[in-house]
């Protein structure tokens, strides 16, 4: 993984200049959404890519729980958290 993720141990959310992703390799080096379109990251691409090799499975997914996260707690996630959960 890239220097910002690797080397400097940051864990959040990157998201590309317009128009500055290059190819689907900036996902494994870190950078988890292309703006503004997702040309490089577009669905094809990235089924391509995994299915090449050049990219795994595990780069998509960890981009995913990325842009997912809330930065920072939400009023809502902290409702969630004092809310019973129910059984399974």
């Amino acid at each position: 993984m890239g220097d910002l993720k690797g080397t400097l141990g940051f864990d959040g959310w990157v998201m590309s200049d317009w128009l500055a992703t290059h190819s689907t390799k900036a996902l494994r080096q870190g950078l988890d959404q292309e703006m503004p379109l997702g040309v490089h990251f577009a669905p094809l691409v990235l089924k391509v890519a995994l299915a090449t090799g050049s990219l795994a499975e595990a780069d998509v997914d960890a981009a995913l729980t990325r842009m997912r996260t809330p930065p920072l707690p939400s009023p809502a996630a902290a409702l969630a958290r004092r809310c019973p959960r129910p059984p399974l």
